[in-house]
């Protein structure tokens, strides 16, 4: 029987439609930070959103390639998961119920 098979094929192509964007919080030691923003979609230019970080929350930041995955990663100076996650429900550019924020 197949039905096994086309119910994991039907599963595995709406989890791939929906793709999450992870803003995640990593400690560098006791009291410095960054917030690590993975799965932006591809259309964007990472560029101008870093700048836009950059200035609108006076942080420090680059993009870095995840060896593993070879994904583009924005990575933040200091605690920024509120802003984050805020912006990209603002300027629409993931959908509101597509950003996961970790280590709230």
């Amino acid at each position: 029987m197949s039905f096994g098979n086309s119910i994991v094929d039907d599963l595995e192509e709406t989890t791939n439609t929906t793709n999450y964007v992870h803003v995640r919080i990593q400690k560098r030691n006791k009291r410095k930070c960054l917030t690590l923003i993975e799965g932006m979609p591809t259309d964007i230019d990472l560029k101008k959103v870093l700048k836009y970080f950059k200035k609108a929350f006076s942080c420090n930041g680059t993009i870095v390639i995840n060896p593993e995955t070879e994904e583009k990663i924005i990575q933040l100076t200091g605690d920024n998961r509120k802003e984050v996650e805020k912006f990209l429900k603002e300027e629409y550019i993931v959908p509101e119920n597509c950003v996961k924020v970790h280590g709230t």
